[in-house]
């Protein structure tokens, strides 16, 4: 019964699974390779495979199906013949404890063999596989670590080439910063040497300008000695004479004194002293004038404007600005004052009017050029130069013949001055002047 099912099923299988006696399955072997055997070995070399999942699958005709049928018939007379000739015998599988019939108990151990050693090589894969994502996580872990020692290393880097950097930055800036300390300190250095060559040259132009006022100071101081000292010698000369006449008067009698005068004639020389002694009795002086104006200002102011024909202040300026005497300020100045008090002034009014206008334009033209020194040249004020050199020959001219003529002509000359004070428009100022304090009576 049993090699009967067994013969059937092995057609495709060759393995029979019996249930009686509680066997699971049964394998049956054949050692024996027959001609059969032979055949289709050779036939499989030689015919394409055919994949098993698609045997079921091929489309067969009667004609294929009765040759198949016709094929089965001989594959199991060859089977039924292999079986019958090996034993079998009860097996126990050393894999799965099951008891099995088998022709051939060793190839089933050789495959039992082969199963473990699969088992084994596919623990071993597993056991490589853990291993190498053990190994692989390891290497994500140090590649990681590696990556981030090296991202900190670039971050050191870049962090040292930004301090390196900022440290250059601020060596640059203290370059910089030590360039124009420097440059500060050669400006300062430079500015403290133009302001020791200013001061130097403040200090001899202070010099300079002392040594002129000094120079200046003493030629006035000698030219005064040396007027006092004339004038002291005209006066003692003038005296001499006076001594003569006072004793004359003081022995002879007027009628005898006025005979001798009628008979003798003085020299020349003698009768000059005595014009000089007379003429010196009435003169002024501008240096004594202004420092009695400066006591007695009230007083005296009224006789700068009139007799001398300026003001003190302006006076005083034109002084300081003639200080080489090119213009003759002072002489013509003390002159006018002589003529006008004296009162012998005429044909001199307007050349005086003339110098001191030509004066006046020279100083305005010299202080405009000290301010502005490239708009002006120098024939302007050589021209006003000229200009003033002309009206002091006129001045000149004009005071020695009014002053020779004074005499003879006092009424005129006092109708002249008295115009000239009404053409300057000083007659009030002269009256407010002169009768300041004074209470008057009566119609005038």
């Amino acid at each position: 019964m049993i090699r009967q099912n067994l013969s059937i099923s092995a057609i495709s299988t060759r393995r029979c699974v019996a249930t009686t006696w509680r066997w699971h399955c049964a394998k049956f072997h054949s050692n024996t390779q027959n001609q059969f055997n032979v055949e289709q070995d050779v036939e499989q070399k030689t015919t394409p495979q055919v994949p098993y999942r698609l045997v079921g699958r091929v489309p067969l005709g009667s004609q294929n199906m009765k040759e198949l049928e016709s094929d089965i018939i001989l594959i199991q007379s060859k089977i039924r013949e292999t079986v019958n000739v090996t034993p079998l015998v009860l097996h126990m599988d050393a894999f799965t404890c099951e008891k099995i019939l088998t022709n051939d108990p060793t190839r089933h151990e050789r495959k039992i063999v082969t199963i473990h050693e699969m088992q084994a090589e596919r623990q071993e894969i597993k056991q490589a596989i853990q291993e190498s994502k053990q190994e692989s996580q390891i290497l994500r872990q140090t590649l990681s670590k590696e990556r981030q020692t090296a991202w900190k290393d670039r971050q050191a880097a870049l962090k040292e080439r930004q301090t390196a950097w900022k440290d250059r930055l601020a060596a640059l800036k203290e370059r910089q910063t030590a360039s124009k300390e420097g440059q500060t300190a050669s400006k300062e250095r430079q500015t403290a040497s133009k302001e020791r060559q200013t001061a130097w040259k403040e200090r001899q132009q202070s010099r300079h300008d002392e040594k002129d006022l000094l120079e200046r100071t003493l030629k006035e101081l000698e030219l005064r000695v040396e007027n006092l000292e004339d004038d002291k010698r005209r006066r003692h000369v003038g005296e001499v004479v006076n001594i003569r006449e006072k004793l004359a008067l003081l022995v002879l009698c007027h009628e005898i004194n006025k005979q001798r005068k009628q008979q003798l004639d003085d020299p020349k020389d003698i009768k000059a002293m005595k014009e000089d002694r007379n003429s010196l009795a009435y003169e002024i002086d501008l240096y004594t004038t202004l420092e009695q104006m400066a006591t007695h200002p009230g007083h005296f102011d009224i006789c700068s404007i009139t007799v001398f024909g300026e003001t003190q202040n302006k006076i005083q300026e034109l002084l300081t600005w003639d200080k080489d005497r090119e213009c003759n300020v002072y002489n013509i100045f003390n002159e006018h004052g002589d003529a006008w008090h004296s009162q012998f002034a005429n044909t001199c009014i307007e050349p005086f009017n003339k110098w001191l206008s030509a004066i006046h334009a020279l100083k305005r033209t010299e202080s405009a050029m000290l301010e502005s020194p490239s708009s002006y040249l120098e024939n302007p004020i050589q021209k006003q130069k000229d200009v003033i050199k002309e009206a002091i020959r006129e001045w000149k001219e004009t005071f020695l013949m009014d002053k020779s003529e004074g005499g003879m002509a006092t009424r005129v000359c006092q109708k002249a001055i008295k115009k000239d004070y009404k053409d300057r428009g000083l007659i009030d100022r002269i009256e407010a002047a002169l009768l300041k304090g004074v209470v008057l009576t009566g119609e005038y």
